[in-house]
Formats: structure tokens, sequence, C-alpha cells
């Protein structure tokens, strides 16, 4: 049983990926999901919505998601997640009736044995966190419930999720796809609590080898800044990071006292681009006359067409915005920020073609509303790239030799550091020595 309506289906996923895409740069990494069988797609959930229009990027199969019955109810948004076909569940939080889960379980079970491909997210609640908190047991007792019920093709598909700046308007969001996690050898008729607890833990570790984590929020930062100074360029950021905490971990552990001064020395450089508003690329080298006079006409055209794009949209963005940055959770304020602004965009689209309608232009005047409107949001995006790129390099070359030089030269003692250190953390794990 997939959606109900197919065609209405097709444009809720053509919504939520024009979401998404709209807002950022999505990048798939990893493996394929599989095409055909029985499906479950899972993931880290820190990013409210866009976490689930994230999905529709990997893979052209129909979707069901599973959601919290809450999601179901509002207004407009509810309407639209039903026709998808979603999947409601009901926790003790919220003030239902728990025992309609039964249903619900049944039409999952259902879904699956039919080969269909199921979206959940099992820590159950969105977060800020950046490690994968404790999962419910919900998708384990899913999916050993369908094995039992037939469902022997069941595959279990780790997708981690990293923003690289979560709130900022066309940042990369990495999607880390990982191999399928079967466990067709803990599915029993009725799988007692200790088949339900090590499948949970499976799939939960599978989940966490794709995820770059921490501790300590404070160390992303950092993290992210050894990332893109270490060498393998080839590999993406989350991969990259990755390989950065695993070789911190192993540092701290034959030299804890080196290992906190790098974390130190990383954080405090971090802070300083952060501060200037450039990242690793932009101080690599000082940037020419000819670069920077380039960069000074690209902003000026840019920003004028970023101006011209936040004119025309303004009256949708604008306010859905500064609700969304007031009302939203921490991990929400895009996700609020982004179907605020698609329900207030197509009221405002409707109302300037209906305005250029009766204005005298017909029918032709109101499809160039709307076309202008649509080459507004699209020249928003790549302008604000442009514009990013050749602020940066006019940040640089005004600031070159009072805070950029200096800078440049502590990170390029830390990629020498990292390296060398890197290494040296590699043959002590291996020959047990110290530091």
């Amino acid at each position: 049983m997939g959606a109900h309506n197919p065609e209405v289906y097709g444009l809720i996923r053509a919504y939520g990926r024009a979401m998404v895409g709209s807002w950022y740069r999505v990048e798939a990494h990893g493996e394929r999901v599989p095409e055909q069988g029985a499906l479950i797609l899972y993931a880290n959930h820190n990013g409210g919505l866009v976490d689930g229009g994230l999905m529709w990027f990997l893979t052209r199969r129909q979707l069901r998601f599973i959601a919290k019955y809450t999601l179901l109810r509002m207004p407009v948004l509810g309407v639209l997640i039903r026709a998808a076909g979603t999947i409601p569940v009901y926790r003790k939080k919220d003030n239902v009736d728990t025992s309609l889960n039964q249903s619900s379980f049944a039409a999952i079970d259902a879904a699956l044995v039919g080969g269909e491909a199921i979206v959940l997210y099992p820590e159950g609640e969105g977060g800020t966190e950046p490690y994968v908190r404790p999962f419910k047991t919900g998708t384990a007792r899913m999916a050993l419930s369908a094995i039992g019920s037939g469902a022997r093709d069941l595959s279990l598909v780790p997708v981690a999720i990293t923003y690289e700046e979560r709130d900022r308007y066309r940042s990369v969001l990495h999607a880390t796809i990982g191999e399928p996690v079967r466990m067709d050898d803990l599915a029993e008729d009725d799988a007692p609590p200790s088949a339900v607890a090590a499948a949970t833990t499976r799939i939960r570790e599978a989940l966490r080898a794709q995820l770059p984590e921490h501790e300590d929020p404070d160390q992303v930062a950092a993290t992210q800044l050894a990332a893109d100074l270490v060498p393998e360029r080839g590999r993406p950021l989350p991969a990259r990071m990755r390989a950065v905490v695993a070789g911190m971990a192993r540092l701290r552990a034959a030299a804890p006292g080196r290992a906190a001064r790098l974390q130190e020395q990383l954080a405090a450089c971090a802070a300083e681009l952060q501060g200037l508003g450039l990242g690793v690329r932009d101080v690599a080298s000082r940037p020419s006359a000819l670069q920077t006079s380039g960069a000074a006409v690209m902003a000026l055209a840019s920003g004028l067409l970023r101006a011209a794009a936040h004119v025309a949209w303004a009256p949708a963005y604008l306010p859905a915005r500064a609700v969304a940055s007031r009302v939203a959770p921490r991990d929400k304020v895009v996700t609020f920020t982004l179907i605020g602004s698609s329900f207030a965009g197509l009221a405002w689209a409707i109302g300037a073609a209906t305005w250029a309608w009766r204005s005298g232009g017909g029918l032709p005047a109101a499809a160039s509303a709307i076309a202008v409107l649509l080459a507004a949001w699209w020249v928003a995006a790549h302008a604000r790239e442009a514009w990013d790129r050749a602020a940066a390099t006019l940040r640089a070359a005004c600031s070159w030799e009072r805070r950029v030089e200096p800078l440049r030269q502590r990170l390029e003692h830390l990629r020498r550091e990292l390296t060398r250190r890197s290494d040296a953390a590699a043959r002590l794990a291996r020959t047990g020595g110290t530091a």
C-alpha cells in the first residue's frame, strides 16, 4: 500500500526537493540506496523536516515516512503529510492513545512485506547534539516484525546527515549513505528483548560509523578546520572529519597534553577564521590586484542581483524568517522559514499574478509576473554564492597584512603538525609506545 494518490505524492516530492534545494547545496556520498526490495532508510535527526526532504534526493523510489501523530494534525502541512502516505506513530508525551500504534505497526508490516521503502528517525526527537543520540527500540521492533511477517529481503540503510552550517543560506548539506544492515539472524516469531536490544545496537553503530561524532559541541569547528587542512582532498568533508576525530582520539590516548594543545590551537584559528568570515581556501595565498578588482566587480553585480531578488520575495521571506527566528527550536529554524515562506510565497505569487492580470495585461502579464518571481528565486541562490566568494576575496585582500598573513602562517604550521601528529599517533597505536 503506497501513497493514496501517486500524482499528489509526486507534487509533494517536488515541493520537498525544491524547498531543501533552495536553501542548501545537497551532496550525497557513499553507497547507493537499493532500488528494489523492502527497505528502511533511517537517519540522525538534527534539521526538522529538512531531514525528510533530503531523502528525496537519495532515491527515486516512492518513500513512506514514519512521523509523530502531531505533525499529521497540523493545518495544511498535515494534509500534505497524509497525502504522501505517511504512517503516524503515537507517543505518550503527546497525550494520545498509544494503543493506536498497533494499526501503525500493521501498516508498516504490510508495506515492508510488499517491498516498499520506509523512512524513519530512530532518535525519536530532533536535536542539535553533534553525536548520535540513543535510539528508541521502535525501528528494531518494526524491522524484526516485518522479517517475521515475510519481508526476508529487508535492508536497513543508514543515512548520516551532516550540516556544514545548518542555518546558513546556500551552505552544504551532506548525506552519507552506509552499507545495508541485515538482521535476519535476529528475527524470531516473537522477538525477545535481547534480540530487540541487539538489533537496536547494530543499526545505531552502523549509523555512528558514518558520522563524525563529538562529545563536546565546541569541538566541531576545530574538527572541521582540521579536516580542511589535512590532505585527502578527494574525500568528502564528513569522511575527512571522521578521520580527524579518530586521529585525535589516538593522539589523546598516546599524548593527552599535546592533543589538548593542538585542539586549543585549532579552536583559536577556527574562531579567528569565523570572525574574519573566511575559509581555509580564502587565506591560502594573497589575492592579486587583478583578483581583487574582479572580486569587487563580482560583489557589485551579485549584490545588485541579490537586492533585486530579495525585493521580489521580501513580502514572503522576511516575515517567515522573523517568526522562525523567534519561535522555532534551534534545529528547526530553517524548517519553519522554508514552510512559512513557501506558503506565503504561493500567496504572494498568486497576488502578483492577479494584480498583473487586473491591471490590463491579461494572461501574458500574469504569466510574466510568475516568471519574474521564479527567476528571482533562482537568482537569489546563485547570486548569494557569487557574493560569498567575492566578499571573501575582498575581506582577505583588505586584512592581509594585519590579520590574514599571520593567521595563514599559523594555519600552515597546524597543517604540518596535523600531518605529523596523525602519522605519529598511528605509529604509537600500532607499537604501544609513548610520545
